[in-house]
């Protein structure tokens, strides 16, 4: 029973979001709640809260399978899940950081496990992160094959919550990023057929539909992104892994409601297991859930890209890399020099590195000791001629820091393009309790070194680049200032991946490709333009150098218009007045919401606009100036004859003569 030194109750809120814990009989903690801050909590003790809820945190210690679940496969259901029960609980504010904080303690004791579910709401944000760590208190060892980073029951509060919500997951290949794709719950095996067959003792899971990853490609196949939507649009749940490397998340049937399980590298799915000796501990990635209720210098560049191959001689650089010194036979009159003359012309240099890969014909191939690659069985992994660095060693940070400190020091380098183009599924099992924990440490490694380099230099711009965004997850974005949203080189194509790609990277961050061609006409290299402009850097390529003047006036307008535009990036807020953008669409539609307006109650909003076949005019369902006294609309990039976007039925209409073509358009609403 409740006492005085185990409440019923923990809460954990701020302006926007309220997230409620319930504390049951014997100490079990369960998720009550993640509700708007002004919504009132479900009862405790409803019929529906009792079957649905589930413990807080998930462990699976090796040996041991699952008791509640009717699937070994499932996230939930363990025993060592059951069995940890509530300990202690703390609350901090921080008003500097605009963050709250709750870290709920439960203990388990039978094994002597403590486990630690850590709780962070942000100021004005209706996101809640969630992470877990657990530490040996017991006597001897324990080996962790699973622990969660969130587990949420009863998701939905829907009786019939198999027809009236949806699913979306994303697609995430290179050439094609961020393609989103909705399906009923049915659709993915989730419907009431597990209820019939609770009167046999099947607590659940029947079933499970679930998005993973492993290796090093951290977004290859999928992002680690989630959404569950209920049909008429009154509540979403958007959910993340904040992971780079391996992850899980999964939706089932849990009794009468759908759960919502999340996790870094796990035991069954990424040969993860974690040994953990008397005191000492292991946190788990985290994961975060929103709860939605209601010439060059000439054409304004910034920046001169030196890319792949300025360190080889010929054009076989890619088992050569790894030494990163300049290639004299490239640059005969001296690397240096031609920086300075890149720097003389009003522009900072960057350049192409691959920091995690040494090619094999490379001359320090031999050079760092063997237990500073990733192995398996005492030899190095070789994958497409290159072997992996293990950040973990400290020969390696002490390489690359030497690396990077003589290229900014003596070359002035003011921009990194961090590439990544081998995806390493075997891990290593040097030094580690079981490939995956050697894996997940050497990410976790890399963080740390990649976020000191921003420390130690401040204005460094470093981009997260993997075969384009093979590695588009949120604990490599919050280290690095800019992610690259693809290597696309067909401006039509990449057209469905830019309207997409604010669903994965905020627009700050995303750095997208333009590159005019001199055989493409006017519509085509002024789509490629607009692909790039409602993102946080332009990365312009192409042969400018042999574009007509008017194709190259077209190009600088563009850029006149984004400098324009910029400055309110990075306080815009994303939206799609056609929904997720998809691969074959002929008409896509994406726009930056941004403060201001021309009077009290209206706003403003860039809108940026793709045709790609169809009819001439579509129109674009726009709620935001439904009861507008005055809606004004203008054409900023590029100004052709024939283009219009007026006010219609729905919302607004745009005209787009050529069957190929983008525009960006501003409104003004109030």
């Amino acid at each position: 029973m409740a006492t005085a030194e185990m409440p019923t109750e923990i809460l954990l809120d701020n302006e926007v979001v309220k997230v409620v814990l319930h504390v049951g009989e014997g100490g079990c903690v369960y998720f009550h709640d993640i509700l708007p801050a002004h919504a009132s909590p479900r009862a405790q003790g409803t019929p529906h809260f009792k079957s649905s809820a589930t413990p807080l945190c998930e462990v699976r210690l090796s040996g041991e399978g699952k008791s509640q679940s009717k699937t070994s496969k499932a996230l939930v259901g363990s025993y060592a899940g059951t069995r940890l029960k509530y300990r202690s609980h703390e609350t901090k504010t921080d008003e500097a950081q605009g963050r709250k904080t709750l870290d709920v303690v439960l203990h388990d004791e039978q094994t002597g496990i403590t486990v630690t579910s850590h709780m962070v709401l942000f100021a004005g944000l209706p996101v809640l992160r969630s992470s877990t760590t657990i530490r040996n208190e017991g006597v001897k060892d324990v080996v962790v094959a699973q622990i969660s980073s969130l587990v949420i029951g009863g998701l939905t509060r829907s009786e019939e919550w198999w027809a009236d919500f949806t699913v979306s997951s994303a697609t995430n290949t290179w050439f094609r990023e961020a393609q989103w794709r909705e399906m009923s719950l049915p659709d993915v095996g989730l419907d009431d057929l597990g209820l019939y067959q609770l009167d046999q003792g099947h607590l659940a899971p029947m079933s499970i539909f679930n998005v993973s990853n492993r290796g090093t490609f951290s977004t290859q196949g999928h992002l680690p992104i989630g959404i569950l939507k209920h049909r008429n649009d009154a509540e979403t749940w958007l959910w993340q892994v904040e992971n780079n490397g391996s992850w899980k998340w999964e939706l089932g049937d849990w009794k009468d409601d759908i759960y919502l399980a999340a996790t870094g590298p796990s035991s069954n799915d990424h040969d993860w297991r974690q040994r953990l000796a008397p005191g000492d501990s292991f946190t788990s990635a985290t994961a975060a859930i929103l709860a939605l209720i209601e010439p060059v210098a000439k054409s304004g560049a910034e920046y001169f890209v030196i890319d792949a191959g300025w360190y080889a001689d010929d054009d076989d650089w890619w088992d050569d890399v790894g030494a990163w010194e300049p290639s004299k036979k490239r640059f005969p009159m001296g690397f240096k020099n031609l920086l300075d003359k890149v720097r003389a012309a009003g522009l900072k240099p960057r350049l192409w590195v691959e920091a995690e890969v040494i090619g094999i014909r490379s001359a320090v191939a031999d050079a760092l000791p063997l237990a500073a690659y990733f192995q398996r069985d005492g030899e190095r992994i070789l994958e497409k001629d290159r072997y992996q660095l293990d950040f973990r060693h400290p020969a390696v940070i002490e390489r690359m820091d030497g690396v990077i400190d003589r290229l900014v020091t003596s070359y002035g380098v003011a921009y990194f393009k961090f590439d990544y183009n081998i995806e390493v599924t075997q891990r290593t099992d040097v030094a580690c309790s079981s490939p995956g924990a050697g894996q997940l440490a050497h990410n976790r490694a890399y963080l740390r070194w990649a976020s000191g380099l921003l420390d130690r230099y401040p204005g460094l711009v470093v981009e997260n680049c993997s075969s384009g965004a093979q590695r588009l997850d949120d604990a490599m974005n919050a280290v690095h200032t800019l992610q690259s949203t693809s290597d696309q080189q067909d401006p039509v194509r990449y057209a469905a991946i830019a309207a997409a790609i604010h669903t994965a990277v905020v627009p700050e961050q995303a750095a997208t490709w333009a590159y005019p061609q001199p055989g493409w006409d006017d519509e085509t290299n002024a789509l490629t333009v607009v692909n790039a402009l409602l993102g946080g850097r332009v990365h312009l390529s192409g042969r400018l150098d042999l574009l007509a003047r008017a194709q190259l006036d077209l190009v600088y307008s563009g850029m006149d218009v984004y400098k324009e535009i910029r400055g309110n990036i990075a306080t815009a807020v994303p939206f799609w007045p056609l929904g997720s953008a998809r691969w074959h669409d002929d008409w896509l539609a994406a726009g930056l919401r941004v403060s201001g307006g021309s009077g009290g109650g209206g706003g403003r909003c860039y809108l940026a606009v793709w045709r790609r076949g169809g009819p001439e005019s579509y129109e674009l369902p726009f709620a935001a100036i439904e009861g507008a006294r005055d809606v004004s609309t203008s054409v900023l990039y590029p100004k052709m004859a024939g283009t219009k976007l007026e006010v219609a039925v729905s919302g607004l209409r745009a005209t787009i003569p050529s069957e190929i073509g983008a525009r960006l358009f501003s409104v003004e609403w109030h």
